[in-house]
């Protein structure tokens, strides 16, 4: 499979939140994949061909063609390892993701389909200008705990080696089944599911454009950190 990544995650870190990218152009021949929105207004998820942007407020929107996104991953899924999960925590399901894959030196596509005894969701709030760096806008997140509910996780596993264009390690959305309501993944309790796996080992990386991404420093500080601490 290939990997169409939409501008970076280190310009992402460094607060490029403009929306570079219409949804209209770039879901064209993919039907997988997450990202963010224009001021960081929401979670992306694409499941199944369609794309839903989850909000701060719970509120989840169909993806339409003026949105727009500073950063996003997707692909065309084919799936080439079939997993079941049965009672495993987060750590216990990237546990058995990593000793299922063939080679830790491609990107891994991951869609899982099941019932969750608990998916805890994060969700940034739109951000204004001028943006901060990102870890310091997730100092403004919303945080959900729902519980008992049917739903689809889609993420994507990194190698440490792309940590400058995608998130290094495990990167998880999560919309539930009537499609009202999910976000950016924090802990995952699965009751029972199936998780497939897709190799990835071309990347399409486009860079934004726009002025304001021209004068982001791509380089500074220590990336890792800056994903670590956004994420807690």
């Amino acid at each position: 499979m290939k990997l169409k990544q939409y501008s970076t995650i280190s310009a992402l870190i460094a607060g490029h939140f403009s929306g570079s990218f219409n949804y209209k152009d770039i879901l064209n021949n993919v039907d997988f994949g997450l990202g963010t929105f224009e001021s960081l207004d929401g979670e992306l998820i694409v499941i199944g061909g369609k794309a839903y942007q989850l909000k701060a407020d719970g509120q989840v929107n169909i993806v339409t063609d003026d949105m727009k996104t500073p950063f996003a991953s997707l692909c065309k899924f084919k799936s080439d390892i079939e997993i079941d999960l049965n009672n495993l925590t987060r750590k216990e399901i990237e546990q058995t993701i990593t000793n299922n894959v063939a080679s830790k030196n491609y990107i891994w596509a991951i869609h899982i389909k099941g019932s969750f005894d608990l998916v805890t969701t994060r969700t940034v709030t739109k951000q204004n200008k001028p943006y901060p760096r990102l870890a310091n806008a997730t100092d403004a997140q919303v945080e959900f705990a729902i519980e008992k509910v049917e739903g689809d996780i889609v993420g994507f596993w990194s190698p440490k080696f792309t940590n400058t264009t995608s998130i290094p390690g495990y990167h998880f959305h999560f919309i539930d089944e009537s499609k009202t309501q999910g976000g950016h993944v924090l802990d995952i309790k699965i009751n029972k599911g199936t998780c497939y796996l897709g190799q990835i080992n071309v990347i399409e990386n486009i860079l934004p454009t726009n002025s304001d991404y021209k004068n982001i420093l791509l380089d500074e500080g220590d990336i890792q950190a800056e994903i670590e601490k956004a994420e807690k």
